[in-house]
């Protein structure tokens, strides 16, 4: 069994990760303390990049990441898991594996237990998910289409699975010195001979159809530190489908995670209690498999995604944004004896600064309405997703003595809205550099006019 293109086999690396978090997630649960129940999930993402890896040339080191991991891994473990990919040739599997092997590093003291040897393949049993064996199969229970008598030169290990009983023993006795002459039929006649009896006989193809679909989906685009967001996701089902065996996950990435740190949320499966699974968010149920997440953080960005599985599956993402103006944003002035021009006149060293602002935030400062372009930033973080930011601009003490100078913090992202961010300030050299006025927007924008609507009443 071997996945058909390297885009289904980057498809089945990408759900063994995603099923292994979920099932790490559930022992970390359940474990003692001290018990370290990650290793074994670190050597499934280790496979799993074997099989994700699109260049060929790099699959080697992958394979070799593999090896030096886990120590105890076998040569044939290690051409199994090669060859599922199902676009390396067969010599190249051997000769990779045997050059892997080769040059591997020592093994150092095993610090984990061992995981591969005890796995054995039974080889009956893997052999029922091949299409040949499923064809052979399949041309038994139909009255033996294909009959041993047909070559009844072949023995029982080079038919192509075809009856093996006494039918197949009188054929052979039949055949008499005919026998000598169909041992030159070749293998390969004899796998087209039974592709086309099984082709003439296979009903035709049913067309698959997607029937369950998601019906709601909505995820806020942007959230506001502190408050909580409702996520609802709502499906239907085919007329003649049935619920049974289905299931619904809601999932969350972080931002600027890959697919392989995806956490389960929550989980219903029909017929039992809806729960939910990762502890880092708080969160609680609503109906129709809706969960409203508490007290959101800006650590809580990222992307946030519906799986309703069936027989079929259909999913649904959003990016969910968390915001914060944090403290800020503030002006302050300093005069600079020697600024970056080559006159006699003092300058301005104009500062406006914020801090636990996120996501990544950006500044203008602007004098009378003229945007300052000569600016230094400097932004850092992100801790625990917030960032402090600080901007300086440098301009001549006649430029800014009695303007309005005005700082505002923003963000890039188009799905923010939000109030304005603005401390406005003027600049007074008179009194030393103390300032005039100071109109945070808070102040002007809503105080004031509240107090004005209260003497008026």
């Amino acid at each position: 069994m071997t996945f058909k293109s390297v885009e289904e086999a980057q498809q089945g690396a990408n759900k063994i990760v995603k099923e292994a978090n979920q099932i790490r997630s559930f022992f970390k649960r359940i474990a003692p303390e001290g018990v370290n129940v990650d290793w074994p999930f670190e050597v499934i993402k280790t496979l799993a990049e074997v099989l994700r890896c699109q260049d060929m040339e790099m699959v080697s080191l992958d394979l070799h990441g593999v090896a030096d991991k886990c120590p105890d891994v076998t040569a044939e473990q290690l051409a199994r898991l090669l060859a599922l990919r199902g676009d390396v040739p067969r010599a190249h599997v051997r000769d990779t594996v045997t050059h892997v092997l080769a040059t591997r590093q020592p093994p150092r003291a095993p610090s984990h237990p061992s995981l591969f040897k005890h796995i054995k393949f039974n080889d009956r049993l893997l052999s029922q998910f091949a299409l040949g064996t499923a064809l052979r199969q399949w041309a038994s229970g139909r009255n033996h289409l294909i009959q041993e008598a047909d070559y009844p030169a072949l023995t029982e290990g080079q038919f192509a699975g075809g009856p093996s009983s006494e039918q197949g023993r009188r054929g052979r006795a039949r055949a008499g010195n005919a026998g000598q002459q169909s041992r030159r039929v070749c293998r390969g006649e004899l796998r087209r001979h039974v592709a086309q009896h099984v082709a003439r006989r296979l009903p035709p193809p049913v067309p698959i159809t997607r029937q369950i679909s998601i019906t709601e989906f909505s995820v806020p685009h942007a959230v506001q530190a502190g408050e909580d967001a409702d996520l609802h996701c709502k499906y239907e089902l085919a007329a003649e489908e049935s619920d049974k065996g289905m299931y619904v996950k809601w999932w969350w990435t972080p931002l600027n995670a890959t697919s392989d740190q995806m956490h389960q949320l929550y989980q219903r499966i029909v017929g039992l209690e809806p729960v939910t699974i990762h502890s880092t968010i708080r969160l609680e149920l609503l109906e129709n498999d809706g969960i409203r997440l508490l007290n959101m953080t800006p650590a809580d960005s990222g992307t946030y995604e519906c799986e309703v599985s069936n027989i079929d599956e259909a999913r649904a993402h959003q990016d969910v944004i968390v915001y914060s103006m944090g403290s800020g944003p503030q002006l302050n002035f300093s005069v600079a004896e020697d600024g970056p021009d080559e006159d006699e006149e003092e300058d301005v060293t104009v500062t406006c600064e914020a801090s636990d602002v996120a996501p990544y935030p950006d500044m203008s400062i602007t004098v009378d309405g003229n945007l300052i372009s000569n600016v230094s930033e400097n932004v850092e973080g992100p801790f625990d997703g917030l960032y402090d930011i600080v901007f300086n601009a440098t301009v001549s003490k006649s430029t800014v003595d009695g303007a309005e100078v005005r700082c505002e913090l923003f963000f890039k992202n188009d799905n923010i809205s939000h109030p304005a961010y603005v401390d406005i300030e003027t600049y007074n050299s008179s009194d030393g550099g103390e300032r005039l006025g100071t109109c945070h927007f808070f102040v002007f924008g809503i105080l004031l006019p509240a107090l004005s609507s209260a003497i008026l009443l």
